[in-house]
């Protein structure tokens, strides 16, 4: 269940994903999901630039606004150009530490200690100190699915840069060019098998037990079959020791269950 449920937040949250999961992995659903991503990314940008020319419209109005012509606060060709205040590299600068130094226990009083019940408290409190190594969560760069996946998303990053930095060296455009819509598909895949372990000890904690870890290690599994799948069928020949590589990592983490 909890599989699943990454897998359908991967879809949503993917255009281009969820395009491969509904027509089928091929060069025109990547290339599909690639156009609805940017196009995605250009309304995300719009909406941006509305809500800051908005807020600059507002904030403009809000200085403008006189309560003797209250009339005036409504024409927005009154509305003058706001500077910022001059002088402000007058104020000094500090840098504050908010971290809590150890204090040293002070020892107790000696009327304290002739007084029994005030000798237990002191006994009591030195005892039950706030411990938190109990609480300590323990670094996802320690969970063994991510240390089998770490080396694996950095030599397919490194081989798809090489790739790129050549491709583009030979092209004659004076612009760079793009990312192809596999290599935004393989990197997504692999960053999100990655995310979700780094996050699913807050799962298990919520949780109690240890099912979210699982169902993230079989989603792990699946951006893996999914990556040897697509760098098979799209990838160069030289890439094909990727493949090869997260089917074995696969395998591991079936091992690890």
């Amino acid at each position: 269940m909890l599989h699943a449920l990454f897998c359908d937040k991967l879809t949503l949250e993917e255009p281009i994903i969820a395009v491969v999961d509904a027509e089928g992995l091929s060069v025109a659903s990547l290339e599909k999901g690639m156009q609805l991503m940017m196009e995605e990314s250009a309304q995300r940008d719009k909406m941006m630039e509305k809500q800051f020319i908005a807020y600059e419209l507002m904030k403009k109005r809000d200085a403008a606004f006189n309560p003797e012509h209250p009339e005036r606060f409504l024409d927005i060709s009154l509305i003058p150009d706001i500077r910022e205040e001059d002088g402000d590299e007058d104020y000094e600068v500090r840098v504050v530490d908010l971290r809590y130094e150890e204090m040293e226990e002070e020892p107790p009083e000696p009327w304290a200690s002739s007084l029994p019940e005030l000798c237990d408290w002191n006994k009591f409190t030195h005892e039950s100190s706030f411990d938190d190594s109990e609480f300590y969560r323990k670094d996802f760069e320690d969970d063994p699915v991510y240390s089998l996946l770490k080396p694996f998303v950095h030599n397919l990053f490194k081989c798809l840069k090489q790739d790129y930095l050549r491709q583009d060296k030979e092209s004659k455009k004076e612009e760079h060019q793009m990312r192809s819509p596999l290599e935004h598909y393989l990197i997504l895949l692999a960053l999100k098998a990655q995310v979700r372990i780094s996050s699913c000890e807050v799962w298990v904690e919520s949780v109690g037990h240890e099912a979210p870890r699982k169902g993230v290690y079989l989603f792990a599994m699946e951006c893996l079959g999914r990556i040897a799948e697509a760098i098979e069928r799209f990838s160069p020949e030289h890439h094909y020791h990727l493949a090869t590589e997260a089917g074995n990592i696969k395998k591991q983490i079936e091992k690890i269950f």
